[in-house]
């Protein structure tokens, strides 16, 4: 499984699981250094703000039932995937 570098003492030692847990309210601690971690707010805050945003529009379309809900679901794991791709993990 693919590990992340920790900010503080730059071993490889955050895995794919740890990172995807992360948001703006929570914060890790490095399994070697002990230091906390994070993602940066304003990116965290943008993604949300996107994702509430293609919530609102999914909630008020005409769709089946059953559609927003795969709908939906698909805007969490594209969440998840940017969040774990794309984020970068910064010192707390």
């Amino acid at each position: 499984m693919r590990k992340y570098q920790c900010p503080n003492c730059k071993e490889y030692t955050i895995d794919v699981l740890q990172k995807a847990s992360l948001n703006i309210r929570s914060n890790s601690r490095c399994k070697n250094c002990g230091k906390k971690f994070g993602l940066p707010y304003i990116y965290s805050a943008l993604l949300i703000i996107i994702v509430c945003i293609a919530f609102y529009f999914t909630y008020i379309s005409n769709m089946n039932l059953i559609i927003k809900g795969t709908v939906i679901f698909l805007i969490l794991l594209l969440y998840y995937i940017v969040n774990i791709t794309v984020m970068p993990i910064v010192r707390k």
